[in-house]
């Protein structure tokens, strides 16, 4: 198995949402079946807003004490000269220093940034994306940053399947 696709869920998020980084919710089974709109709900408790160093977004997808973890693109947080600043659900705002941003799997485009609060932020659950079949549905979710087309920086919303896989991804992507 490629290291990285135990982080299938999210990189497959990453990949479905483009020039920015997003979140996904899957629903394991284990809850009621959850409709598209609270699906969005949630999802928007544990996506953040990533400007300064690049515009995106990421997912919360660990706590330890008052530290959160972000995954998201590396490509939005590669400007390490650049300080980040992390929005979150709740408009506070948080700065992140470009020497704390790691990439934790080379030759991947996933970013980790860490930020520290003593606020209590929901975490994303992370799936296994061994368990992902084709025409799995996935949610993605993100904010990209703003372009022609999308003047304001804008949560957006999209569902999809799972389509299939690619042995040997360039950089993650299909």
């Amino acid at each position: 198995m490629i290291k990285w696709q135990k982080m299938g869920i999210v990189f497959a998020c990453l990949v479905i949402g483009g020039i920015g980084g997003c979140s996904v919710v899957k629903n394991d089974g284990l809850d009621l079946p959850l409709g598209q709109e609270a699906i969005a709900k949630k999802g928007k408790e544990f996506t953040v807003i990533i400007d300064g160093c690049g515009a995106g977004s990421g997912a919360i997808v660990k706590r330890e004490r008052n530290t959160y973890s972000v995954l998201t693109a590396y490509h939005v947080v590669e400007k390490k000269d650049l300080n980040c600043l992390i929005i979150t659900p709740d408009q506070e705002t948080y700065q992140v220093k470009g020497d704390t941003i790691t990439k934790p799997v080379a030759d991947v485009d996933l970013g980790v940034l860490t930020f520290t609060s003593d606020k209590n932020y929901p975490v994303a659950k992370l799936g296994d994306s061994e368990k992902v079949v084709e025409a799995t549905s996935i949610y993605v979710l993100g904010v990209p940053g703003s372009s022609a087309a999308i003047s304001h920086r804008t949560v957006l919303f999209n569902s999809g399947k799972i389509t299939g896989r690619v042995p040997e991804p360039k950089n993650g992507y299909i």
